[in-house]
């Protein structure tokens, strides 16, 4: 049995050990037409069909949730609730694409 000096505790006066938190991403339509269209055309597409836009926004909002809880999971690992712009970063190069340039 443990010594019950001065500063010994017992089990129950111990702080519960911190549960990481996951969240439920509740996200408003990510990408509008006229973003998968500028998309588009920064890639050099000239023409597309319209049924384009709904899977367009389908991959663009799985890309996302899954880019925001990778950032969040960093976020709670280093005990903060706030997502900085280095835990995206990290986010990206955990999915090996790197966004460079920025610091």
């Amino acid at each position: 049995m443990p010594p019950k000096g001065k500063g010994a505790k017992s089990a129950s006066d111990q702080k519960p050990k911190r549960k990481a938190s996951k969240k439920s991403l509740n996200l408003p339509k990510v990408v509008t037409k006229g973003a998968v269209r500028r998309l588009a055309r920064r890639g050099g597409v000239k023409r597309f069909a319209s049924v384009i836009y709904p899977e367009m926004q389908a991959v663009m909002a799985t890309f996302v949730k899954k880019l925001v809880t990778d950032a969040m999971t960093y976020a709670e690992n280093g005990k903060r609730t706030t997502v900085t712009a280095h835990d995206v970063l990290y986010a990206l190069r955990h999915r090996n694409m790197h966004l460079y340039g920025y610091n």
